[in-house]
């Protein structure tokens, strides 16, 4: 299986990987009546989202779905930037839709290379950089800079590996 597309979250003005997600209220496309299909290896789940804070509240900024049938509309929005593949791919740009989401989320940066497993999402301690953020009906209430932390399970794990 090929390593997998994480969804992405613009934060502080930098982009981050969504490395972990425990709670509930992100986008689900079959929420909105849409079925999706695996358009690539890496797109198995048949969609891809980037979330962004307006206001320190969480909004859906751009959506690609890979569909079937006719290309879906999303909350009012049609179709914006229409692929001429036989994939069946939509892409919905500026959004700007709040979600109620509640809980925490994993942000990653600096994906170290040499930890690539060709296979899944790739988890937080992968990552230089990590953000955890909380939410309560979409407002983020907190946030902590786990760098530290993941570094300490990174290290953790080389010495296990290494027989240490």
């Amino acid at each position: 299986m090929t390593a997998q597309r994480s969804d992405l979250f613009i934060y502080e003005g930098r982009e981050f990987q969504i490395a972990g997600v425990s709670g509930q209220g992100l986008f689900n496309p079959l929420d909105h009546g849409i079925r999706t299909w695996p358009c690539t290896t890496a797109l198995w789940r048949g969609f891809h989202c980037k979330y962004a804070l307006a206001k320190n509240k969480l909004i859906l900024k751009e959506l690609e779905i890979c569909h079937e049938g006719d290309p879906p509309s999303i909350f009012g929005v049609s179709l914006v930037e229409p692929e001429r593949t036989t994939s069946r791919r939509a892409v919905f740009q500026d959004l700007a839709w709040p979600l109620a989401y509640e809980g925490g989320m994993l942000l990653g940066a600096e994906f170290i290379r040499q930890l690539y497993v060709h296979m899944g999402f790739h988890p937080p301690w992968k990552y230089r950089k990590v953000m955890e953020l909380i939410f309560k009906e979409g407002v983020l209430i907190e946030t902590h800079d786990r760098s530290e932390q993941m570094a300490q399970i990174r290290e953790r794990m080389q010495e296990q590996d290494s027989g240490s």
